[in-house]
């Protein structure tokens, strides 16, 4: 008998269901405790050495059935009543609105659910959601069916409320592009001459401005000089080095000083002190420390490599080395012409330098710092409009009894400045909100965004199997992350 026979012939004997299934339990662990007792069994008579005569029958050998076959359950009647469907027994059909469904226990001792329609004959092994259901219709199962299709409708009905909003704005960009073509133009184009400073010289200045804030008093006076109440000192820098709080934490701004400090400060070197965009050997003479004699000195750059060299003066002897971290004149220009370009990729684009007329070049080029200068450059302004101007003043400033506008700002009523800042604040916004170029670029942005979102309910859809109860928790739980 197998397991599906046997938990039909219990259907009769009036147990309940988790008895049943306890029951079913028992028979399937008694058959594969059977079968592995047959397998023994078979394997002790294949190694018996003494021959069976085939046409002797054993007389232990009673069948695999009873006499009387297996049982026949009895036909169950339809229930209608969803009470009745909780305590349905395998094989009963329960018929709901329109529907028959019904479960039958497996070989694994599960539940496997059916579905057809009254006047269907064959039945459908439900799968996924359909399964869930079913279940939830005997009381196997905690699926809301309900709750799933309401989702599963309101998702589709968001999809097709989505696509009419879309056509929706699009119209709408379109009546609106036709008004900015007919708008007169707000402002005119002015251009002008004004000094620029470029992004290194901007950042020399900041370094020289906290170099400031950063710098001490050192005492210069001598014991005598302090013993009569002579106090002289000097003012020494103090670190004027850039960080991340000095770009307003823009980390691109400050990424690029890091890169342009670094180069520079592997050309110091070998800079030359009056063309910064010279070589130069860079050699000097080299203080000794305290207690350090001129040959100690001459010992201690040979070993690092600076080239020593001992000179004689009406003072005494000196040494000459070349400087720390010193480069050859080849890797020198390399790194200079490194530095030039990645100064001018920071301002790439953004001006137009002006001509400069011949006395200018010629002082640039033989006494000034060429890259340290004040630049004129040519400069686009926008300036609105008389039209514009009056009818931003028609509609937003001038008083009430005007007739034209009823919210008009009254200068001679507000005295209260912050009252009035605000004010003009607001009609500042409302007038830019309304602006039809402005709305019709938050409705294109709108627009480009919706499939991008679509696509990523997409991607969630294959992600996720929306037809099962476990993946719908899934999508509606990524879906609210992103």
């Amino acid at each position: 008998m197998t397991v599906g026979e046997y938990a039909r012939s219990l259907v009769d004997q009036n147990y309940s269901q988790t008895e049943m299934y306890n029951m079913v339990l028992a028979f399937k662990a008694k058959q594969k405790q059977e079968k592995k007792t047959e397998v023994v069994a078979e394997q002790v008579k294949n190694t018996d050495s003494t021959p069976q005569d085939p046409n002797v029958e054993s007389e232990n050998n009673t069948g695999s059935e009873s006499e009387s076959g297996p049982s026949q359950p009895q036909e169950l009647e339809v229930i209608t009543e969803k009470e009745q469907a909780l305590n349905a027994k395998p094989g009963q059909v329960y018929s709901d609105h329109g529907y028959e469904y019904k479960y039958e226990v497996n070989e694994e001792g599960k539940g496997d659910y059916y579905t057809k329609k009254p006047d269907d004959t064959d039945w459908i092994k439900a799968k996924g959601v359909a399964q869930a259901s079913i279940a939830s219709q005997f009381g196997h199962s905690d699926f809301d069916k309900e709750g799933y299709f309401k989702a599963k409708y309101a998702r589709q009905e968001q999809e097709e409320a989505r696509k009419l909003a879309n056509a929706k704005q699009i119209e709408e960009a379109k009546e609106l592009q036709k008004q900015i073509d007919k708008q007169a133009p707000l402002v005119n184009k002015v251009e002008s001459e004004i000094d620029y400073v470029n992004t290194v010289d901007k950042w020399s200045q900041l370094e020289n401005i906290k170099s400031d804030k950063n710098s001490t008093r050192k005492n210069t006076s001598t014991d005598r000089e302090l013993e009569q109440g002579i106090v002289k000192g000097t003012d020494v820098k103090g670190d004027g080095t850039l960080d991340l709080d000095d770009f307003n934490g823009n980390e691109e701004q400050f990424s690029n000083y890091k890169k342009h400090k670094d180069l520079t400060n592997k050309l110091a070197a070998n800079k030359n002190l009056y063309k910064t965009d010279k070589y130069s050997p860079g050699r000097d003479r080299v203080a000794r420390k305290d207690g350090e004699s001129i040959k100690e000195l001459k010992e201690r750059l040979q070993k690092e490599g600076r080239n020593p060299i001992i000179g004689d003066s009406a003072v005494g002897e000196y040494v000459v080395a070349d400087p720390e971290g010193k480069l050859s004149k080849e890797e020198w220009t390399k790194l200079n012409e490194e530095r030039k370009e990645l100064e001018a990729s920071f301002d790439e684009g953004k001006f137009d330098i002006s001509d400069e007329g011949w006395a200018a070049r010629t002082w640039n080029k033989f006494m000034a710092n060429p890259e340290s200068r004040v630049q004129k450059v040519k400069a686009v302004d926008l300036v609105p409009t008389v039209e514009a101007v009056t009818a931003f003043d028609k509609k937003y400033i001038q008083p009430q009894e005007d007739g034209d506008n009823t919210e008009g700002i009254n200068f001679a009523e507000i005295t209260d400045d912050a009252l009035l800042s605000k004010k003009l604040d607001e009609a500042i916004q409302t007038e830019v909100t309304n602006d039809p170029l402005v709305r019709k670029l938050q409705l294109e942005a709108e627009v480009r965004i919706k499939p991008l979102m679509a696509k990523f309910q997409q991607d969630l859809y294959k992600k996720h199997d929306t037809d099962t109860p476990e993946g719908c928790l899934l999508y509606t739980s990524d879906a609210a992350d992103e």
